[in-house]
């Protein structure tokens, strides 16, 4: 299943299978980025979290998780006994929610991108306004890996 037929598809009542697990679907986040590009969180019974991005054509699913570091973040960390580079921020917008405790329309958040020499990745959602914060960490998910039943 590609992004797009994935996002046209998925709803609250949805059962999404990841790598041969299910899981139900809690809440659902769109994101608009400054450049215009979009990408939707799809939050997970089981603290898993889908990330899916069109432009890239890109999974993430991901687990929160608790880094101990404060602003300024650093260029690399180190977590899980790997090595995150820092790869970008994204500065995105929030686009819609469904229902949602996390996030709320019209919030700004700043996202930190890493990833690890072995295609991990590390998110770091970061809203400047309330000063709130969500840690991920998660790897790719093919598009073969993941459905909707």
């Amino acid at each position: 299943m590609n992004v797009q037929e994935f996002r046209n598809s998925i709803d609250l009542d949805s059962i999404i299978e990841i790598k041969n697990k299910e899981y139900e679907v809690e809440e659902i986040v769109e994101f608009k980025t400054e450049e215009n590009h979009s990408f939707q969180a799809v939050f997970l019974n089981q603290e898993m979290i889908i990330v899916s991005n069109l432009e890239e054509e890109l999974f993430i699913i991901a687990n929160q998780v608790d880094l101990d570091i404060e602003e300024p973040f650093p260029k690399n960390i180190e977590f899980d006994s790997e090595i995150f580079e820092f790869s970008e921020i994204i500065y995105a917008g929030v686009e819609n929610v469904i229902v949602g405790e996390l996030f709320n329309e019209d919030d700004d958040n700043s996202i930190w991108y890493y990833q690890s020499e072995y295609d991990k990745r590390l998110l770091i959602f970061n809203d400047p306004d309330t000063e709130e914060r969500i840690d991920l960490c998660g790897e790719i998910v093919f598009e073969n890996e993941i459905s909707i039943l």
